[in-house]
């Protein structure tokens, strides 16, 4: 094999090992800790509430870690199974058995373990007995011999792998690192990454109610960026640093000012100073009417009504008016310092700052902002996996139709191509 070759080959190979390790003991059991985690955290659907729920609610990060360590262990039971398996490690599988991968694996690694401590080795070789050091050294070479023999020999390999570890402990046994420290180096940066990651950079959030109809639907998973507002400091409320107020039109995960245990999602409209209104379900800020665009009639699910395209700040966006709802006007709001006014896409059926503190209205405290909501990473509702929607973004670059109203298609580009030039309202909002 040419140098060019060999090197090519050894990049691939490392790639497809990189894409196993963060396949099987990254994302993997992430999204699936994550989604049983999420699920447990949202409300009971009955009064009574299971004891492992009350945990996940009490201690969510811990929650998470456990759930974590339980997950990649089991995919330890059957890492060399899996795909890309055989470019993550050294066992040469289809040289090597599967039953004897295991056996290969920890014999490499203790030549690993034997390399290393060389250093450590000659700062102690004068308090081992000469016999002691011939002897590791005559069985770790047996070993080295052993693991490279073709065809392999599983009951060789054991053997001088038994005799290796013996000696290797009996002579060297109280300045080796022990297995728990061994194994907690492994454990320990993967779960600092998990509690950094959860904690401080991104959030799972499971869509529970039909409010923002047709943007998120229910049952539908989502991440959210934590470090848009500022990143937190794991297990507190503290922001390394903020970054407020939110753009207009965004989608946010924020805690319920009355009860901020509960989570919501809604669409930012309003910032401080602002006075809103909203009519019919269509927001007005500072006199001024949003701007929108029919589309045609929706109907999904338990949700049916006319679609509209709005447009806000950057964004461009569905909303959803109850045919036949009868709604009132709602306002006008004046928003307070440090505080954002949030409706639900779902116009007719969300409750959101329209709607607070009986019926008065109010806006979501900056601090109660976790972040927008970015990638909708699953979305099971019913009985189904709805596939269409995994991986698509919450607020797109540019809108599609629903599968439902394919022939609604030339109305909205019509309302795409004629997208209004002023998306914002005149009065600045305060500082």
């Amino acid at each position: 094999m040419r140098l060019g070759d060999f090197r090519a080959s050894t990049i691939a190979r490392q790639g497809l090992a990189g894409l196993y390790w963060l396949l099987w003991y990254g994302l993997a059991p992430l999204l699936i800790v994550d989604g049983v985690v999420t699920w447990l955290l949202k409300p009971a659907p009955s009064p009574g509430e299971m004891l492992l729920r009350q945990w996940a609610r009490a201690q969510p990060i811990p929650m998470t870690i456990a759930f974590y360590l339980v997950l990649t262990s089991v995919v330890s039971l059957v890492r060399y199974r899996l795909p890309f398996a055989a470019y993550a490690f050294r066992a040469k599988l289809g040289e090597v058995p599967l039953a004897s991968a295991a056996m290969f694996e920890r014999a490499q690694t203790l030549i690993d373990e034997f390399a290393a401590f060389q250093k450590k080795r000659a700062r102690v070789q004068h308090l081992v007995t000469e016999d002691g050091v011939n002897a590791v050294d005559d069985a770790f070479a047996e070993l080295r011999r052993t693991i490279a023999n073709v065809p392999f020999h599983a009951a060789e390999l054991f053997g001088a792998l038994t005799r290796a570890e013996e000696t290797f402990g009996r002579v060297y046994g109280r300045w080796r690192k022990g297995e728990l420290r061994s194994t907690l180096e492994v454990i320990a940066p993967l779960v600092l990454a998990l509690v950094v990651l959860r904690g401080s950079i991104a959030d799972p959030f499971k869509i529970p109610s039909g409010s923002m109809i047709p943007t998120l639907q229910v049952g539908d998973h989502i991440f959210v960026n934590k470090l848009k507002y500022g990143p937190a400091v794991p297990f507190t409320q503290t922001r390394l640093w903020e970054n407020f107020p939110p753009d207009r039109g965004v989608v946010a995960v924020f805690a319920y000012p009355e009860e901020p245990a509960k989570d919501f999602v809604k669409r930012v409209i309003g910032l401080p100073g602002d006075t809103i209104e909203v009519k019919g379900g269509h927001p007005w800020i500072n006199g001024w009417e949003v701007p929108s665009c029919l589309v045609g009639f929706y109907s999904h699910a338990d949700s049916e009504g006319d679609l509209y395209v709005e447009y806000l700040g950057k964004q461009t966006y569905f909303t959803l008016y109850a045919a036949g709802s009868g709604a009132g006007d709602q306002g006008p709001f004046v928003v307070k310092p440090n505080e954002a006014f949030v409706m639900g896409d779902n116009r007719h059926n969300s409750h959101d700052s329209r709607f607070w503190w009986d019926g008065k209205g109010g806006g979501v405290p900056f601090e109660n902002f976790t972040g927008p909501a970015s990638l909708i990473w699953f979305s099971y509702a019913g009985a189904s996996v709805d596939w269409s929607r995994i991986g698509g973004f919450v607020m797109p670059e540019r809108l599609h139709i629903p599968p439902e109203m394919a022939s609604s298609q030339p109305a909205l580009a019509k309302c795409l191509r004629e997208r209004p030039v002023r998306t914002e309202p005149l009065r600045p909002p305060l500082k």
